[in-house]
């Protein structure tokens, strides 16, 4: 599981000023959350409590910075779903495998 760092890898609009600044935030918020998933979502003893981390990290933590940088792409689909995916990853190392929709 590759983690993005860079516009291209979160597939923001990666030639327009401010993308870089975004693509930096972005990282900052999902390593943030990605830490907090592996130690939550290894206590989890029901897929429902691994849904609710992940959406709650998601949508707390690294759903507002993407708010903030919507003007590079950073809410399209495409952003979201790299933050998903990778969410998704660590909770199938946790050993709740499949994806996790949240």
């Amino acid at each position: 599981m590759k983690f993005p760092t860079t516009a291209s890898e979160w597939q923001l609009y990666s030639g327009m000023k401010g993308s870089a600044n975004a693509a930096r935030a972005l990282t900052a918020a999902l390593r943030k959350a990605a830490i907090q998933a592996r130690v939550r979502c290894a206590a989890c003893t029901r897929v429902e409590g691994v849904r609710t981390v992940l959406s709650e990290l998601y949508d707390k933590g690294i759903e507002p910075v993407m708010l903030k940088h919507s003007k590079v792409g950073a809410y399209d689909t495409e952003p979201r779903t790299v933050a998903k995916e990778y969410l998704n990853g660590i909770a199938n190392e946790c050993g709740w495998y499949g994806f996790i929709d949240f």
